[in-house]
C-alpha cells in the first residue's frame, strides 16, 4: 500500500453520488481515483494489473455484494481495503459484508470528516511503515 493520497477506486450505479464523491475525494487531496458504476466495472478496473488501488469504495445498494467482493478481493488481494456505504446498516449486512472481505462501513449521508477519517484509518499501516 503507498503513503498518502491514496488511490481510490470507486462503484455506485448513481451518477450523483459518483460526482459528490469525486468532489469530496478531491477535497481530502485523493488525485488518483476511478468510478465506475457497476460491480463488474470495478471488478475489470482491477484486472488490468498496470494499476494499483489502495481503497476500493463500494455503494451497499448493489444486490450482489457479497459475492461481488468476494470476486473483488480474490482478484486484488487482502492489501486493497474496501469501505462499504449502505443507506441503512442492519447486523445480518454487516456480518454478510465481513465475512465477504469488507474491511470498514458507512451509512449516507457521508460526511466531508467521515470520508477522510476513514481514508486516512485505512491508510496508516502504509503510512507509519514509511
Amino acid at each position: 500500500m503507498s503513503s498518502w493520497p491514496p488511490a481510490v477506486l470507486l462503484g455506485t450505479p448513481q451518477d450523483v453520488m459518483r460526482q459528490i464523491f469525486r468532489g469530496m475525494l478531491r477535497a481530502c487531496g485523493v488525485r488518483n481515483a476511478e468510478l465506475r458504476s457497476s460491480c463488474e466495472d470495478v471488478l475489470a478496473v482491477l484486472q488490468d494489473k498496470s494499476r494499483r488501488w489502495d481503497i476500493l469504495i463500494l455503494d451497499g445498494s448493489f444486490q450482489e455484494i457479497p459475492k461481488a467482493l468476494r470476486a473483488i478481493k480474490e482478484e486484488a488481494g487482502t492489501q486493497l481495503r474496501v469501505v462499504l456505504v449502505f443507506s441503512a446498516l442492519t447486523r445480518e449486512e454487516i456480518l454478510a459484508a465481513k465475512d465477504a472481505g469488507a474491511d470498514d462501513f458507512m451509512v449516507y449521508p457521508v460526511s466531508q470528516a467521515v470520508l477522510e477519517s476513514r481514508l486516512r484509518k485505512l491508510m496508516e499501516p502504509a503510512m507509519t511503515a514509511r
